[in-house]
This record gives C-alpha cells, sequence and structure tokens, in this order.
C-alpha cells in the first residue's frame, strides 16, 4: 500500500471465513488493500498470511460492503491477547467499495 494512495478511516468491520467471526476496525484503505485492528476474543485467534476471509462493513452512506481477500500481514497489537493488526487484500472489485474509496 503505497502513502499516496491511503486514505485513513475508522470503519467498524467483521473479518469472517467459514469458521471464525472476528469484529474490527478498518483504519487505513487503498484500492487493493486495507488496513485493520481486529479484536481476537480468542488469544490463541492466528491471522496467518494466505489465509483467506470476507470483510464486511458499511459504507458512510449505509450501503452494505463485502470484500473477499487473504491476509497479506499481520501482528499483535497492544494489549496483547486482545488485537492484532492486519494488512488485507482485496481479491475481487467491489464497485460499492470503488464508490466509497473515490469519494473519500
Amino acid at each position: 500500500m503505497s502513502l499516496e494512495t491511503r486514505k485513513i478511516v475508522s470503519l467498524k468491520a467483521s473479518l469472517v471465513s467459514n469458521s471464525h467471526k472476528h469484529s474490527g476496525i478498518i483504519e487505513t484503505l487503498s484500492k487493493d488493500s486495507l488496513y485493520l485492528r481486529a479484536i481476537t476474543i480468542n488469544p490463541a485467534s492466528d491471522f496467518t498470511p494466505g489465509e483467506f476471509f470476507e470483510i464486511r462493513f458499511q459504507s458512510n452512506s449505509g450501503e452494505d460492503i463485502s470484500l473477499p481477500g487473504k491476509i497479506t500481514w499481520s501482528y499483535e497489537t497492544p494489549p496483547y491477547g486482545f488485537t492484532k493488526s492486519i494488512g488485507f487484500e482485496i481479491l475481487k472489485e467491489d464497485p460499492g467499495y470503488e464508490k466509497l474509496f473515490n469519494e473519500l
């Protein structure tokens, strides 16, 4: 994610996979990736690079957005055991997401 294409936001989101659902906050986004901080109810939760998730959230106008993608990196953030910082690569374009990004 390059500096000139990042946009700072604060959007509540859910990370969903076949067996897991985590709440989080999207903090920055670009056209093809985003950075979020996830709340891990289970301290053993691991967001392994390459793991596939779907991120679901609402735009500022209330439109539901769902982005399939994969974890590119993750690390624990204070308070340790409760949150993780996550890099997420968007694998499929979404018109609602593109509209949100362009309006920011």
